[in-house]
């Protein structure tokens, strides 16, 4: 039962900062809250967290490799070019 806990758990904390990266690659948080620079710290907190909890469990080699996507993932957000919009003229 505890194991299932702690496998949700680190789940839930996986998926949060998928999430969080995301939004900050994309640049939808409010930056003037300071959103931005509180969601990096929690990343990074979490990151330790999960290193110090998994830190020699069967659990570590899946969690790497979700880091490891997510990290593909938002570089690969980061590195497209904003997309300028269609301009489209009808006439009648």
């Amino acid at each position: 039962m505890a194991v299932t806990a702690a496998k949700s758990v680190m789940a839930f904390r996986v998926l949060t900062m998928a999430v969080d990266l995301c939004r900050l690659t994309t640049r939808t948080m409010n930056v003037n809250a300071g959103h931005e620079r509180t969601s990096k710290a929690r990343i990074i907190h979490q990151i330790q967290l999960i290193r110090g909890i998994t830190h020699e469990t069967p659990l570590l080699a899946r969690i790497i490799h979700q880091i490891q996507l997510i990290r593909g993932i938002t570089l690969t957000l980061a590195m497209k070019e904003p997309q300028k919009p269609a301009l489209y003229i009808r006439f009648n």
